[in-house]
């Protein structure tokens, strides 16, 4: 049996090489979005309505997360996008199942394109992002152990990177740590 003391450090450790991929791949993707001056709109209408929920969901789930299609949106698009992920898909999920990988990879995608400093309105944003995370992953204990761990990583993250990577820490219930 494992010592508490060795599966907190293991947990620790995880939490670094997630923080340590995801500044990786930020660094890469600045590399390629400088690698342009301007990115083609990939968008059904370039000026996409933001009341107009329903054709997001549509363009999101109808295609494949990549740096054309993130790098095309403006950041108050991508903003939308992550938006329309959290409120019409993660808060939609019925208690047991989680974000499936598509989902999840445009998540990262569009945490990874967020440029500092955050304005206000993306800090709350950031923080419901991480709150949804938490209460999917909450919802996942029936599960077996080996699901819960498949399930909730994609989960535990989102919530890595937006507490820690962007600094929202105070989200997380107090003395909460996120597995590896």
């Amino acid at each position: 049996m494992e010592l508490l003391s060795d599966l907190i450090a293991d947990a620790l450790e995880w939490q670094k090489k997630v923080k340590r991929n995801f500044t990786k791949m930020r660094k890469g993707l600045e590399k390629i979005r400088k690698s342009k001056t301007t990115w083609p709109c990939l968008l059904p209408k370039e000026d996409m309505a933001e009341e107009d929920l329903e054709l997001w969901l549509r363009y999101l789930r109808g295609n494949k997360c990549s740096f054309h299609h993130l790098f095309g949106m403006t950041d108050d698009q991508r903003e939308l996008a992550l938006e329309v992920l959290i409120y019409k898909v993660m808060d939609q999920l019925p208690p047991g199942q989680s974000i499936d990988k598509h989902t999840a990879n445009w998540i990262y995608g569009i945490l990874a394109c967020i440029e500092f400093p955050l304005h206000l309105y993306l800090c709350v944003i950031l923080r419901d992002l991480c709150k949804s995370a938490d209460e999917v992953r909450s919802h996942l204990d029936d599960l077996p152990e080996n699901e819960i761990v498949e399930a909730g990583t994609p989960l535990n993250i989102i919530s890595i990177l937006v507490t820690q990577y962007f600094d929202q820490s105070n989200v997380v219930p107090l003395g909460y740590s996120f597995p590896g």
